[in-house]
């Protein structure tokens, strides 16, 4: 471990199919650190950005949940 060496793996980026309204919907999930944690997510559309803006889904990792 270097003097420099920080806790976390860097950004990742992966694109992700959630259920949402019964339907199979590709996001784009943005990830960092070491576990790595969720910091946003992209959706292919504003309108199903703003709706789903203050949604979590259960099998990623937040920061928050911690």
């Amino acid at each position: 471990m270097g003097w420099y060496q920080t806790a976390g793996s860097g950004t990742s980026f992966a694109v992700h199919t959630e259920n949402i309204a019964g339907n199979n919907v590709q996001i784009l999930v943005c990830a960092s650190g070491a576990r790595p944690w969720v910091d946003g997510i992209a959706y292919r559309s504003q309108a199903m950005a703003e709706k789903m803006q203050d949604q979590h889904f259960d099998d990623l990792h937040y920061r928050d949940d911690e």
